[in-house]
């Protein structure tokens, strides 16, 4: 998992205080989301497939095991510089 959509995980109660989630992609899907912290603008599109509430229970397992991240002592997370970088 790339640092990037760890962000998208750990913040994805925004995308519901923000009146992004569920949503339509093929309506709002060229919004742009600028309110996950550590992470550029990017189109909802972009972002991970679960954003438009198609599978609740893959995605209500993923937000449990973030609950998890707080008890953490450690963090080990793939990233490629290059694509990872805000510019």
């Amino acid at each position: 998992m790339s640092a990037s959509i760890f962000s998208v995980f750990q913040y994805f109660h925004l995308f519901a205080q923000n009146g992004h989630f569920p949503v339509d992609l093929i309506d709002e899907g060229n919004e742009c989301v600028d309110y996950i912290p550590g992470v550029s603008c990017t189109r909802l599109v972009d972002l991970t497939n679960f954003i438009d509430g198609s599978k609740p229970y893959m995605l209500g397992n993923i937000i449990e095991d973030f609950s998890w991240v707080p008890k953490a002592q450690y963090l080990l997370l793939a990233s490629i510089y290059e694509l990872e970088t805000s510019h």
